[in-house]
């Protein structure tokens, strides 16, 4: 060992002369294997924060030097492998200081060598350890674009002013979407979390909520310090504000909706415009298309169903274009993934346009003649240019003789229905011109021929007419009278009485009907006028009607006669299943 000696010399118990002699022995060179480092036990410093440790030179003995002159080195590997090489400081003593700060929290090795061999213990584990949480470095993890409805999750990395992760459940992260007067705490998270695009997150702080309404949002995420004195003191972190756009869900149909004149009333001709609506179930309005609807446009009499073309204007609406020139009644049904969508089906009613009078329809013998002295008549009706009968009255409507002596002037009688009964009398034997105007236009054929004779002939089929606007239309639990007008060849009116022997009629109902026989009346003037008087006992259905003069049927028998149902009973409804779809 090293130090200070009393060397003791006697003889018989006596010290000689000079004795006791001090001897002092002094440590030999450093050595690397007996040299020890001194400093703090536990290996282990904060980030950025200077370490200072003291290796103790001592020789091969293990004797501490007293005085300086090695050359130690200290080598530190980081996390990551990177090497720094630090020269200790030599304390002239023996002991020389090792002075180091690492930012890069995780384990360090040190080593401590003196002539390339380590020093006693070396090398050494070095634990470097995030520093307090900085707001600044603080990570978050999101998706810019979510769905509404669905789970929005929010990832914060904890880091120190190095950007160390930090794993600590004291920490207090908060969301706060102002917007929506959202405030939400998120709690801590350890193990793995996997994250659209697919990144592994350690120990992150995650908070998840949803938001309803589609659009765009500014989120604040805050780290809350709690004081003593002050409160809650609340620090923006990196990144925040942020921004996110809610888009919608897919389409709920029964909540998508259509608007536009085809769903409620067309005139004939008119273009019909619909738009469809796309929307989630919490009512966000669609922004992109490619949903699939079905738009049916069912005609009601006849049933005729039409699959019209929908166009998807990729903004998250659909448009439906047309036009109807057929009057009626139509059902338009919408759907989607074989559901109606809200408000379907819709029921439509074409009415007819303004009148034209290229497309008037006259009919009854008296356009054609009659007898001399005897009342003649015929019918006007009016229809728009694609042929819709007119259903109401107020039209001009002239009927002009153009040979007076041969028949008076013409009363024209507005039965405000379209039609327009013209009357007048054969005063002389011979033939005449009849002209029809309408709305100040001739109607095409105008002026008519026609032939006043002496006495009416026999009656004839082929100018026999029934004096109602065709189809022949009847109303259930109601009597509906059919008119029929009697002529003879010429047009003329033969009277009831005359005609009676020769008029006949027969009824054929559909399938499984039961019909009672009609009555028929006559006139009560003589005049060549027979009533058929479907009875209220008729059921809603499509019935044929046959009216034959002798052995022939007349013009245009048979006739269909429509019998529509009358007002709902409510006492007669039922329920039967359906199969959805298209």
């Amino acid at each position: 060992r090293s130090g200070l000696y009393s060397i003791v010399v006697q003889t018989l118990g006596a010290n000689l002369a000079g004795s006791p002699a001090r001897l002092y022995v002094k440590p030999s060179d450093a050595a690397a294997p007996q040299s020890t480092l001194r400093g703090d036990v536990a290996y282990q410093s904060t980030a950025g924060v200077v370490s200072t440790l003291t290796v103790s030179a001592r020789d091969s003995y293990g004797n501490p030097l007293e005085t300086g002159g090695d050359l130690f080195l200290a080598e530190i590997v980081n996390p990551v492998s990177a090497r720094t090489i630090i020269i200790p400081t030599d304390d002239g003593d023996g002991n020389y200081t090792v002075s180091f700060a690492s930012g890069l929290a995780g384990l360090h090795i040190l080593r401590i060598s003196l002539s390339s061999l380590d020093i006693f213990g070396s090398p050494f584990s070095w634990t470097v350890v995030a520093s307090q949480v900085d707001p600044a470095n603080c990570e978050i993890h999101y998706s810019s674009t979510v769905v509404s409805g669905e789970p929005i999750f929010i990832i914060v990395t904890p880091r120190d002013r190095f950007k160390n992760s930090i794993s600590d459940e004291t920490l207090l992260f908060r969301l706060l979407l102002p917007s929506w007067n959202i405030s939400q705490d998120f709690f801590p998270f350890y193990g793995q979390y996997l994250y659209s695009p697919v990144q592994t997150f350690q120990d992150p702080f995650l908070a998840n909520f949803s938001v309803t309404k589609s659009g765009n949002y500014t989120t604040f995420v805050v780290l809350v310090n709690t004081e003593a004195f002050s409160g809650e003191v609340l620090r923006a972190i990196s990144g925040s504000p942020f921004n996110f756009t809610a888009v919608p869900a897919i389409a709920n149909t029964f909540v998508c909706y259509a608007v536009g004149n085809g769903l409620n009333r067309l005139a004939a001709g008119e273009t019909a415009a619909v738009k469809i609506f796309a929307r989630d179930e919490f009512l966000n309005y669609a922004i992109v298309g490619g949903e699939r609807f079905q738009y049916w446009l069912i005609q009601a009499d006849p049933v005729r169903r039409n699959n019209m073309t929908v166009i998807d204007r990729t903004d998250g609406t659909y448009a439906v274009s047309y036009s109807i020139t057929r009057a009626g009644m139509y059902r338009v049904e919408i759907w989607r993934a074989q559901l109606h969508i809200d408000g379907s089906p819709f029921i439509v009613e074409v009415s007819e346009t303004r009148t034209s009078a290229s497309q008037t329809v006259i009919y009854g013998a008296g356009i054609r003649g009659g007898a001399l002295n005897s009342i003649s008549r015929f019918v006007v009706v009016l229809r728009d240019p694609y042929g819709n009968e007119r259903r109401s009255g107020g039209d001009s409507v002239q009927a002009v003789p153009l040979d007076l002596l041969v028949v008076s002037s013409a009363a024209v009688a507005d039965n405000n229905d379209g039609t327009f009964t013209i009357t007048y009398r054969g005063l002389s034997v011979g033939s005449f011109r009849m002209r029809v105007i309408v709305n100040n236009v001739t109607v095409p054929g105008s002026p008519f021929r026609g032939l006043i004779s002496l006495v009416p002939g026999t009656p004839s089929a082929a100018f026999t007419a029934v004096q109602v606007p065709l189809p022949i239309r009847a109303v259930a639990s109601r009597e509906s009278p059919v008119l029929l007008e009697v002529m003879d060849a010429n047009g003329a009116q033969i009277s009831t009485a005359a005609a009676a022997e020769a008029v006949s009629f027969s009824i054929d109902a559909p399938l499984g009907y039961r019909i009672d026989e009609p009555r028929m009346e006559v006139s009560a003037n003589n005049l060549g006028v027979f009533t058929f008087v479907l009875p209220s006992t008729t059921r809603a259905g499509t019935y044929l009607l046959h009216i034959f003069i002798d052995t022939a049927e007349i013009k245009n028998s048979p006739f269909n006669v429509t019998v529509e149902a009358a007002e709902i009973d409510t006492s007669s409804c039922g329920i039967r299943p359906m199969t959805l779809g298209g």
